[in-house]
């Protein structure tokens, strides 16, 4: 392979590289953040080495330099994986007649069929309606005290008791099931669940902002028009531990 002879195209000022948590095998990650595109990308020792001496400007001499400086083996096709990788998520800065032709091309080949497009949105597509991230700030020191020990053991407690008090009245609790076919069970019951899923979604929420992630939006999504609460924690890529 003429790797020697492969000039490769800077990368785009803007990406971001930062630290991940470890891999189920215990080796460590990193991830890759695309802003403009709001993408994360989960890579391993191998690729963020490569990506390190990236301004070394060809395969072969990245390889080489790898290889002198550290305890593991890089071959010029893990460079060219990498290059391709890079390539097609567009991470490269570009410029000039062919670059402009090649994301034309892409553009076009990313052009849905009315009906395709019609079948995924119906299948799924989102409504933000909440940025709430000023909201999280300004609420969270109220709430805090969450996520102390004593509250975990004090909700643990409460299941316990509720599921003996169940247990203990089975006949009466299943009995009370015929309620919920009627009208106003049903508003009852949607009001409970709407009310569970939005303490949920808030959980979510609460957490991200704990540890530093934003939260970039909340609102309804709905599945086959069904539709359901939820909350953007993409930035929780950011986090490097997985407990």
């Amino acid at each position: 392979m003429a790797g020697d002879v492969v000039v490769l195209p800077p990368l785009r000022e803007e990406l971001d590289l930062f630290a991940g948590p470890c891999a189920f095998d215990g080796s460590p990650t990193w991830s890759l953040y695309d802003p403009a595109n709001q993408h994360y990308y989960r890579i391993g020792i191998i690729e963020c080495e490569i990506l390190s001496h990236w301004n070394l400007g060809a395969v072969k001499a990245i390889a080489e330099h790898i290889n002198q400086i550290s305890h593991f083996s890089v071959t010029e096709d893990d460079v060219m994986a990498v290059y391709q990788f890079l390539f097609s998520h567009n991470l490269f800065q570009i410029q000039g007649y062919e670059a402009t032709q090649f994301l034309l091309k892409q553009a076009q080949a990313a052009k849905q069929h009315w009906f395709t497009w019609l079948i995924h949105h119906y299948l799924f597509f989102k409504i933000p309606v909440l940025r709430p991230d000023s909201f999280l700030k300004r609420s969270y020191p109220y709430i805090a005290w969450i996520y102390q020990p004593s509250v975990v053991f004090l909700l643990t407690m409460l299941l316990m008791i509720n599921l003996y008090v169940l247990i203990d009245r089975w006949e009466m609790f299943t009995a009370t099931f015929l309620h919920f076919f009627s009208f106003q069970g049903f508003v009852y019951y949607a009001f409970a669940l709407t009310f569970a899923k939005l303490l949920h979604e808030l959980g979510h929420a609460y957490t991200a902002h704990r540890y530093g992630c934003r939260v970039s939006s909340m609102g309804v999504a709905f599945l086959v028009m069904f539709p359901v609460l939820y909350t953007d924690t993409s930035d929780a890529w950011k986090l490097t531990s997985r407990t």
